[in-house]
């Protein structure tokens, strides 16, 4: 990934409360949900959090997710005549299947690739702000554990409360807890890259501006 000098003094930041989920608008402004705070616990949780999304803008994912559509357009170009006949009434769901299994396969693909950059991005940042990043895998381990929580809630019928995300081929994000080992696997060479191990002090001592990267 080439390197990118920019000036993210103007990005905004958001705190919205009660869903646990952060995220990044298609401007660079990072939303985070209060809802997240009860699980990251502390600063070093929180920056963990705004670690992975700010990897995101950093990278330009979005700008980058958007350019895979000059990728699907002409990809709809074979199918057109079934897209057509789809359009004027006809059964053709069975046959659309195969293609779009496949299309979605590989958006799926591009999209944990991305999730897995801006978690290694994140950890550098961490790491060059001073924050304690052994601890973005402890958040990680209990987000995983929050998942698998809301997954075995139950309603009065029985039936689960929470639709559990798609995975496999087609999950748009890594699991959590294969998150949370890569982060393990990473740390030893981010704390060697950035010179920077855990633990470093009281968050008073750290230092609040973080330099260019380069992500060759």
């Amino acid at each position: 990934m080439a390197s990118r000098s920019r000036d993210y003094s103007s990005r905004g930041f958001s705190a919205i409360k009660d869903i646990v989920s952060a995220g990044v608008f298609p401007s660079g402004k990072v939303i985070i949900y209060t809802g997240i705070l009860s699980i990251c616990k502390d600063e070093d949780g929180l920056a963990a959090v705004l670690g992975h999304e700010i990897g995101h803008v950093m990278a330009s994912h979005v700008a980058e997710d958007k350019s895979k559509l000059l990728f699907f357009l002409p990809a709809l170009i074979p199918i057109s005549p079934i897209l057509i006949l789809a359009l004027l009434g006809f059964e053709m769901r069975i046959l659309l299947y195969p293609y779009t299994y496949l299309l979605g396969c590989i958006k799926a693909a591009s999209s944990r690739r991305r999730e897995s950059e801006a978690d290694y991005i994140g950890l550098v940042l961490m790491a060059k702000a001073g924050y304690d990043v052994s601890k973005a895998a402890k958040f990680l381990d209990k987000m995983d554990g929050y998942e698998k929580r809301m997954l075995s809630q139950k309603n009065a019928q029985g039936k689960p409360m929470y639709k559990q995300e798609t995975s496999g081929f087609l999950a748009s994000h890594p699991h959590t807890g294969s998150r949370a080992e890569k982060v393990r696997e990473w740390l030893p060479e981010v704390i060697e890259r950035t010179g920077r191990a855990p633990p470093l002090g009281p968050s008073s001592e750290r230092g609040n501006k973080v330099d260019a990267l380069d992500f060759e």
